[in-house]
Formats: C-alpha cells, structure tokens, sequence
C-alpha cells in the first residue's frame, strides 16, 4: 500500500467516524488505518473512547492487533526485538488470560531467543486459557514436538477435542511433522504418500530435502510459491550455505521464524549467521558462542 492511499483511506475513515460516532464497522476499518498510517497515540485514544460502546469480541480483536502492530513499531524503531518480550510482559500482567498476548509471548521467547521451554511454557498456558481456538492448537503442538516432547505430542494428537479444530489435512499434517521432528524421515515420508500431503506443503519440501530427493525438491521449488524463508530452510537442510545465505540476506525475511528452528542449528556460530542477527535485530546468544551445544 502506498503512503499516499493510506492518507486518503484515513482522512475517508475520519469522516465516516465523524458523521456516525462508535459505529463498530466503522471501529473494524478505523484501527487498522491508524495503525498502518503509523498513529499508535490517536488509535489507543481511539479504543479507549470506544470500549464502552463496542461489542467486547470485536474489541478485543483490534485492540490485541493494536498491540501487537504498536510491539512491532516500537522493536523496529528501537533497533531490538528483545524489546517485545517485555512489552508482552506488560500485557499479561494486566490481563493473564489474554491467549493471544501468551502465544505471542511464547513466539517472541522463541524466535528473538530461541528460548523452547519458554516457548512451551506460554504456549501451553495460551492452550489452557483458550483451546477452542485452532492456532493455539497449532502453537502448543509445535512447541511441543520443539522442545522433544513426543510422549505428550502423540496424547495431543490423539485427544478428541484437539483434533475437532483440525480438518483431515491439517490433523495428517501434524502427523507429519511429528516424525520430522523425531527424525524419523522414512515414516514422515510414507505420510506425504499414504495421505497425499499437498506440494504446497513446507513440511513436505523439509522432509524431501532431509531424505535427499534433490529432483523431487528441485521440482517442488520450481512449481510452488514457496516463500524465501522456506527456500532458506531447504538449503540450510542440504547444507548448501551459498544459497541458503543468499536468502538470509533478503530484506522481507522472516527473520525470527528462522532463528528459532533446529535447522539452522550448524550454522549458528558462524560470523555470516551472527550478521544476519544483527541486522534483523536479533540478540547474539549462548547458542552463537564457541562453547554451544551446536557443531560446527
């Protein structure tokens, strides 16, 4: 979006809010304007004028994105995504239920320090506050099988009420991704066959590339929109550091997604990997010392 659409979609919305105060469509267009014109101070102004008015649902809504829009301003003008876990901190004391503000904290613990039991730890606690919800589901599965517990995966995957929030696909992607990270390559294979995994799946290209199959990968890259962090992922797999570097060094990269996973483990300790820590704002830690538990 331009700067110059965002103004015009603005100054529209500021009129509609003007002719016809706290109406909750209007409320639904306003806050995410704000926020992408970059007027944190007005949009909280905004919402504290209009809580009385809108329906609680719907307010919660914006105002966790309100929030977590501001952590990501402020971490970027700050030059320091550390910033984030304490912010979310913040937020929790102030309302200890909130599933959304405990998962977030539980992706910043994980991406900005690679930190898996506290990911777990607030995953978890962001499934118990609110398991209906489907990406709190995914979260705590993942964290789960992050952090090797593949006892309490296998009861996960077989409780009733978490495999209601899942469709067929999803749920056998999840299978999936339970032997990938149990290193059972062969089984997370002979699930891509027996269940007709998409080729649009990253699991899929990850399991691929760590059994080899170089023309099956190559196939997969060439015929899917892969993003350039799953791209990055591939090559960190393939242990092609040319390339995988290549992506690490593109602008749009998601940077703490690939901070926090066991792939790029062999890698950490190298002067390219710190760089491209430094520049997306990601701290240097224990895990990027010569005495790591990671070789070289």
């Amino acid at each position: 979006e331009k700067p110059k659409d965002l103004k015009k979609a603005l100054n529209y919305i500021n009129i509609a809010d003007q002719l016809d105060p706290y109406n909750p469509f209007v409320f639904d267009y306003r806050i995410p304007i704000l926020i992408k014109n970059e007027k944190f101070d007005e949009a909280e102004e905004y919402l504290n004028k209009c809580k009385p008015f809108i329906d609680s649902p719907l307010f919660e809504s914006n105002y966790n994105f309100f929030v977590r829009k501001k952590v990501e301003y402020i971490c970027k003008q700050k030059e320091d995504w550390t910033e984030a876990i304490k912010l979310y901190h913040q937020e929790i004391e102030k309302d200890p239920e909130n599933s959304y503000f405990l998962r977030h904290l539980g992706y910043a613990y994980n991406g900005i320090l690679n930190d898996d039991k506290a990911y777990l730890k607030y995953m978890k606690e962001a499934y118990k506050s609110d398991s209906t919800t489907t990406v709190n589901a995914h979260a705590y599965h993942l964290a789960l099988l992050e952090n090797k517990k593949f006892e309490e995966s296998k009861d996960l995957l077989n409780d009733e009420s978490f495999r209601t929030l899942l469709d067929e696909g999803e749920f056998e992607e999840h299978n999936l991704l339970y032997y990938y990270f149990l290193g059972d390559m062969e089984k997370a294979h002979k699930i891509i066959k027996d269940y007709d995994i998409p080729d649009s799946s990253p699991s899929k290209l990850y399991t691929l590339a760590q059994l080899g199959k170089i023309k099956q990968v190559n196939r997969l890259l060439k015929e899917q929109q892969f993003n350039i962090s799953n791209k990055a992922y591939v090559f960190a797999i393939l242990r092609e550091k040319d390339s995988m570097y290549y992506y690490l060094n593109k602008d749009d990269i998601e940077s703490k997604v690939i901070n926090c996973r066991f792939e790029f483990d062999p890698y950490r300790k190298e002067e390219k990997y710190k760089e491209f820590l430094r520049r997306n704002f990601l701290p240097i830690t224990n895990y990027n010392e010569t005495n790591s538990q990671f070789l070289d």
